[in-house]
């Protein structure tokens, strides 16, 4: 779903994310990100609510973001009367042979994902 308005929280919330990418965020960015720490209590977003289904989730661990994209892909799946199709990518190193530029130059092994 895209956005269709911004509201002057958006707009800070949308800062703060852009001043978290790069290592420079402020007091009043920490402080706006800690207010939306989902958890118990009635201070805390919870994760439960159904204006939350379907959201990107940042989390500290990547081990729990792997957990929550499966288990939010399943029930989005459910949610959609559908069923989830796995995909697998097998990697390898292609041959030197076929790492050639134009000029007849090669470019050293390329990882190629088929």
């Amino acid at each position: 779903m895209r956005q269709k308005t911004q509201t002057l929280e958006d707009a800070k919330f949308r800062t703060a994310l852009e001043n978290m990418r790069y290592k420079s965020c402020t007091d009043e960015d920490f402080a706006l990100l800690r207010s939306r720490i989902a958890g118990q209590g009635a201070s805390k977003p919870s994760l439960s609510a159904p204006e939350f289904r379907h959201i990107s989730v940042i989390t500290a661990l990547n081990a729990h973001r792997d957990k929550i994209n499966e288990l939010g892909a399943r029930k989005f799946a459910s949610d959609m009367c559908t069923t989830l199709t796995h995909f697998y990518s097998q990697d390898k190193w292609q041959s030197n042979e076929d790492s050639v530029d134009e000029s007849g130059r090669n470019q050293g092994p390329n990882l190629w994902i088929h």
